[in-house]
Order: structure tokens, then C-alpha cells, then sequence
């Protein structure tokens, strides 16, 4: 699998991760940690790219740190049927999904059930934004139709339980990831030749993201005051 590293925001304008802050002042979760902010997040996030490495081969570039109007991507994949925009999530118990709304069980260390039905912020809110957005450009550039999203599960402790309508073409735990499941969100048949303009597009798109925040530093930014 080849790998790449999009520049962080906070390289491009020396204000890190200011859209967290602007997230967590209006009140709204934020399904992604910055480097530092979630250690149990950034792990997650390792385990899966350590997974994605034993299972995929070099058909596959994995994109890091992409951001654009919607928010953050965890990672993007390009290969041999598409993109898929991937988020983790470090949620644990039995995670259950109705549209957008997510609920989990608790339990404690010894397996016994101390809440039922508790309810959680949407883990996939960022990702579904973020991908469509990256999909209206990747359709006026490439040959991409559709962007698929994943949402993985990282806990060691999680388990999926009623997962209906979650907007997404994978819900599933980071043990459960394999090729064949990946290959089956992905739509897209796109010419391997294709692959590498693909990528650049996605370059070209967050680097265009990285100006205008560049541009607004200091300001509150609107694009993530939709409701």
C-alpha cells in the first residue's frame, strides 16, 4: 500500500486545529481528534492504518490529514473501484444506529451491562459531510461517480448491534476489515492509470483548502456553522 501525508492546517496558517475550537464552541462534537487531543483516538487510528497495511497491496494509496470545507477525513483510499473516505471511531459497548441517530450499551470490566440505549454524537457526521463535499469536486475532475464512506470501530471492547440507515456504504468493527469488504463499498471501476490523477486531485483540493483557511485566520470560520 502506498502511503501519503497531506500538509496540517496548522503547518499552512500557525493556527492548529482552529476548526476544533470553533466546533466545541457551538456546542457540536467533533468525530475527530487532532494529534495530542485524543490519545485513545490517535491509537485507533494507528491500529487501523496498521491493518490497512497487512491487507492491502500497492493497487492502494492511502491519503492522511485531508480536510476541505466539511471537515476532516481520518484517511481517504484510492483503488482499483474508487475512493472511500474512512473516520474512526474509539466509541465501546454495543453500538446500535438508526439514520443519524447512535445509541451504545455500557458495560463494565466484567462483561455485566450497566446501560442500555445511552445516547452518543453521531460518529459519522464529519465524514459523511467531508466526503460529499470531496465528491462534488472529484466529479468535475475525475472520473469518480461516488465517494464511499466507511466508519470503523477501533475499541478492542465495541460490537455492533442494529445498524439501520446509517448513510454510509460500511459500518464496521477494525477486526471485521478485510479487502474483500473494502472492495464491496466501493463502487467505482476506475482504470488503474487513473489512480495517481485521482490522488493529485485530492491534493490539489486540500492545498486549496489549506489557502483560504490561511486566509480567514483569525476569523470565525461559516463553514461550520450549519446546522
Amino acid at each position: 500500500m502506498n502511503t501519503v501525508q497531506l500538509d496540517d492546517l496548522a503547518d499552512a496558517t500557525g493556527a492548529p486545529h482552529w476548526w476544533m475550537r470553533t466546533l466545541r464552541g457551538l456546542g457540536r462534537p467533533a468525530t475527530h481528534a487532532p494529534p495530542g487531543f485524543d490519545a485513545a483516538a490517535q491509537a485507533g487510528i494507528q491500529r487501523m492504518v496498521t491493518r490497512l497495511e497487512a491487507i492491502l497491496d500497492d493497487n492502494w494509496t492511502l491519503i492522511g490529514g485531508f480536510a476541505n470545507g466539511g471537515g476532516r477525513l481520518d484517511h481517504i483510499l484510492v483503488g482499483p473501484r474508487g475512493v472511500l473516505a474512512l473516520a474512526c471511531s474509539a466509541l465501546n459497548g454495543r453500538i446500535h444506529c438508526d439514520g443519524q441517530r447512535w445509541r451504545r450499551d455500557k458495560f463494565d470490566l466484567y462483561n455485566s451491562l450497566v446501560a442500555r440505549d445511552v445516547p452518543v454524537a453521531d460518529p459519522a457526521a464529519e465524514l459523511f459531510r467531508a466526503a460529499m463535499r470531496l465528491q462534488q469536486v472529484l466529479l468535475g475532475h475525475t472520473s469518480i461517480r461516488h465517494v464511499a464512506m466507511a466508519l470503523v470501530f477501533t475499541h478492542p471492547a465495541a460490537t455492533l448491534g442494529h445498524v439501520l440507515h446509517a448513510r454510509l456504504d460500511l459500518v464496521t468493527l477494525l477486526s471485521d476489515l478485510k479487502s474483500a469488504t473494502l472492495l464491496q463499498a466501493m463502487s467505482g471501476q476506475p482504470d488503474h492509470r487513473t489512480i495517481d490523477g485521482v490522488v493529485e486531485v485530492i491534493r490539489h483540493e486540500h492545498a486549496r483548502f489549506l489557502r483560504d483557511a490561511g486566509k480567514k485566520r483569525g476569523k470565525r470560520p461559516a463553514l461550520f456553522l450549519e446546522r
